[in-house]
C-alpha cells in the first residue's frame, strides 16, 4: 500500500511539474525585477512607464513583435510604435528586459519609447525605437500592466498593458483584455494606448 501511495505521490508531482510548465508558456512576462535607482528614474521620466522582464522557455524563439496601438473612442486609429526585435535565447539565462515609457511632452502631446535589452554572454544589446508626438487633448489619466506574470505563445498577440487619457469620471483599466468585446471595453475613452507583444 506505501509503494501504491508513493507512486500516486510521484505521478501527481510529474502532472503538476508538466502543467507549471505549459503555464509558464514559450516565454513568461514578469514585473521587471528594478532596483530602486531604476524605479526612481523610471518615474522621473514617466509615472506610467512599464517595464518587463521576458524569461524565454523556449529555445526556437527568435523574435519579438511590440506594438503601442492607439486608440480614439473605441476606434483603432494606427499603431504608434510596431517593432521586431530578434533575440537569441542560447546567449545566456538572464531575461529580456522591455520598457514602454509615454511622455507627455507637452500639456498637449504624448511620445512613446521602448526599449529592449538583452544579456548576451559577451555583451549586451540594446534596441530602443521611439513614436511621433500624438495630441491629447484630456487631462486625466490610467495606466496598468494586464495580469502578470503572463504566459505569451509563439504567433498569439498578447495585450500587456493599457494607458488610458480621459476626462469622463471614473477611468478604468483591465487586468485582462483577450477577446474584442474586452478591447472595446478598454478603450472607450478619448485616447487610448494599448501595449501588444507577439513571440516569433
Amino acid at each position: 500500500m506505501k509503494r501504491f501511495s508513493l507512486m500516486v505521490m510521484l505521478s501527481l508531482v510529474f502532472v503538476l511539474n508538466a502543467c507549471g510548465n505549459d503555464l509558464k508558456g514559450d516565454a513568461q512576462l514578469n514585473d521587471a525585477d528594478l532596483t530602486e535607482f531604476e524605479n526612481g528614474l523610471l518615474d522621473l521620466m514617466s509615472g506610467g512607464a512599464f517595464a518587463f522582464d521576458l524569461e524565454v522557455n523556449n529555445d526556437d524563439l527568435q523574435e519579438i513583435h511590440s506594438t503601442v496601438d492607439y486608440y480614439t473612442n473605441g476606434t483603432f486609429n494606427r499603431h504608434v510604435l510596431d517593432f521586431n526585435t530578434a533575440i537569441d535565447p542560447s546567449k545566456g539565462q538572464d531575461p529580456v528586459r522591455i520598457i514602454f515609457i509615454p511622455q507627455q511632452i507637452d500639456d498637449q502631446h504624448v511620445q512613446w519609447t521602448s526599449s529592449i535589452m538583452s544579456n548576451g554572454v559577451d555583451t549586451a544589446e540594446q534596441s530602443t525605437f521611439t513614436s511621433e508626438a500624438i495630441p491629447i487633448e484630456t487631462t486625466s489619466y490610467a495606466s496598468g500592466p494586464t495580469g502578470l506574470p503572463a504566459p505569451l505563445v509563439i504567433d498569439k498577440k498578447k495585450i500587456v498593458a493599457s494607458t488610458v487619457y480621459s476626462d469622463k469620471n471614473g477611468i478604468t483599466t483591465y487586468q485582462s483584455i483577450e477577446t474584442e468585446q474586452d478591447i472595446q471595453q478598454a478603450t472607450d475613452y478619448e485616447d487610448v494606448f494599448l501595449v501588444t507583444m507577439e513571440l516569433h
